[in-house]
């Protein structure tokens, strides 16, 4: 392999479709990630599990830092903070302030190590968590997914000590259909072919500069997606807030659920369990019973009560309820429907080489990490993890 010059350390590019379910890969519409994943080239996974919940900030920013989200602070696309007396919520000013982000992502970890680093959209990036990367955009979901692509490009073809040696790219497309028509359907499917194109695009411009065996490159998504079920099947119980004093919230799709969050006293489990006594939806103190493999306690942001509901069904107040029939995610993490996608491929990946099971995806920083020769900061993952996956691991 012969790189052109000033590209003996490969560059990083880090790709998310947000809501590409794993099965996706298999659909005829995606004939540029499946040559990427096969056919000789990169690394598959069966899935990448993702964190608790599996809604997109939390995601997207665990494979960012490598940390749970009860470690990093983002618990989900909404939330509140008593400390600060705020919330946090989807195109809020609020996202942008600096304590809602702990840990380090992997761009202020690749600047701070004499690299420069580059994000186009993706979610914590635009926050001055200690830094900017060197180069960013400000989300903006009107700019075409072209556009995206030929700035990654441009961002290789600046000169050496300028060029970014990490890249993070974000498409939202796929899972914005997918909530709206359902993982199934056809629209979803020309947003694929759409998504597709975009890897084609970005793979075909690497191989105009010679660079496609070069560039370290991993296409991924932060969660999958389920086809709901109509509120018409079922009726959730009527009860009273007021007897409920404390924080409370149901993880499903993009709806956090909060009752009387501002009031801090403990709330009656057993009440609450006798309230909403569905074979569907089960009740847990987030300090005693919730399940441990979640990590989803330790977070003075996460409500004491969690009601965590089965995958297809939906929890929410009527006025909070967006999508019924749709697509929808949020649930727990073990569920099939909510596993992502992840291939790799470069010179840093084996060739041909499927994994023969899921990862979590907070093993992508220390990943990342080892394919730009950098030191990573503190986190949950396991260092080495994924050496079994890497040409030349750092031992």
């Amino acid at each position: 392999m012969i790189c052109p010059n000033g590209f003996d350390a490969p560059p990083v590019i880090l790709f998310s479709i947000d809501g590409f379910k794993s099965e996706y890969i298999y659909r005829e519409e995606t004939p540029n990630i499946w040559k990427l994943a096969t056919a000789s080239c990169g690394v598959h996974a069966p899935y990448m599990r993702s964190v608790y919940p599996t809604t997109t900030f939390p995601n997207h920013y665990s494979m960012a830092t490598g940390l749970y989200p009860e470690s990093h602070g983002i618990i989900d696309n909404s939330m509140y903070d008593h400390e600060h007396n705020t919330e946090f919520y989807l195109g809020s000013p609020n996202t942008m302030l600096q304590f809602w982000w702990g840990g380090e992502p992997i761009w202020v970890t690749t600047s701070n190590q004499g690299l420069k680093s580059a994000t186009y959209f993706w979610v914590g990036s635009d926050v001055n968590i200690t830094r900017y990367p060197d180069y960013y955009k400000t989300y903006d979901g009107s700019v075409p997914n072209e556009e995206r692509m030929y700035q990654a490009l441009d961002w290789l073809d600046l000169p050496k000590q300028e060029r970014p040696s990490f890249i993070a790219l974000y498409l939202s497309l796929v899972d914005h259909t997918g909530h709206v028509h359902g993982p199934d359907s056809p629209e979803v499917n020309r947003d694929l072919t759409i998504a597709d194109n975009m890897v084609g695009i970005l793979m075909d411009g690497l191989k105009l500069r010679g660079l496609e065996n070069c560039v370290n490159i991993m296409i991924l998504a932060d969660h999958g997606i389920i086809v709901g079920k109509s509120r018409d099947e079922n009726k959730w119980p009527e009860f009273d807030q007021e007897h409920i004093e404390s924080q409370l919230s149901c993880q499903t799709e993009d709806t956090r659920w909060q009752v009387n969050k501002l009031i801090q006293h403990k709330a009656s489990l057993h009440l609450v369990k006798i309230r909403f006594a569905f074979v569907i939806l089960q009740v847990f103190s987030k300090q005693t019973d919730l399940p441990k493999r979640y990590h989803y306690a330790n977070n003075k942001r996460i409500e004491e009560i969690q009601l965590v509901v089965d995958d297809e069904w939906l929890a929410g107040s009527t006025n909070t309820t967006t999508f019924c029939d749709g697509g929808m995610h949020g649930y727990d993490n073990e569920y099939k429907s909510m596993h992502a996608l992840f291939t790799g491929h470069g010179p840093g990946f084996k060739r041909a080489y499927n994994i023969s099971e899921g990862f979590d995806n907070i093993e992508l920083y220390n990943l990342m990490a080892d394919l730009l020769s950098i030191t990573p900061a503190p986190n949950n993952g396991t260092p080495g993890s994924l050496y079994h996956i890497m040409t030349n691991p750092k031992q």
